[in-house]
């Protein structure tokens, strides 16, 4: 395709908000017209396609490994999103997005994300907290980024800091009891 109709193609992927066969739509396009497509996402554009779940997540995890093997740029870019504050995080029947997440030395600007969602978010749920867990101990563990953590929490603001620094103690030695494949 020319640089107007995959712009064109864009344009109708962007149209419906949600995420659902968005990867199957695009695996029909070359592999080169694809990566185009999204990695010239917006961030809104993004925003809208992993963060309206409406019963989607499992969709959304399929659009996400989709990126994971034709553009990791692009997929990087969608699961920063994915830590919204407002929709909590990403959980579905394919967890493989966090096996991601866990096996994978993550940009300093994604693993900031990370722990802005777990330290500073005031809805936080279970389940969710220990999802982040999951990916912060193999950050701290795999690829040695403790002291990483420890200098983000100490940059926090003060109403922060005291649970940060308590929930990063009560996980010190704490095994993940989920396993992302």
């Amino acid at each position: 395709m020319n640089s107007e109709q995959i712009k064109q193609k864009k344009e109708e992927l962007m149209k419906p908000d949600w995420t659902e066969n968005l990867h199957l739509t695009l695996e029909e396009f070359d592999d080169n017209d694809a990566k185009k497509i999204v990695e010239s996402m917006s961030k809104e554009e993004i925003n809208s396609k992993v963060n309206n779940r409406r019963h989607q997540e499992d969709y959304i995890a399929d659009y996400l490994m989709y990126l994971w093997g034709i553009s990791k740029s692009a997929y990087w870019k969608h699961i920063k999103e994915t830590f919204s504050e407002n929709e909590g995080l990403l959980w579905g029947s394919d967890m493989e997005h966090y096996g991601i997440l866990c096996n994978n030395e993550l940009e300093d600007d994604l693993f900031e994300r990370i722990l802005q969602f777990t330290f500073t978010n005031s809805r936080l749920i279970e389940q969710d907290e220990e999802g982040v867990f999951c990916i912060i101990n193999a950050q701290i563990n795999k690829f040695k980024r403790y002291d990483f953590v420890k200098d983000y929490i100490q940059n926090l603001d003060d109403k922060f800091k005291p649970n940060a620094k308590m929930t990063l103690e009560k996980w010190i030695g704490k095994e993940c009891n989920y396993y992302f494949g």
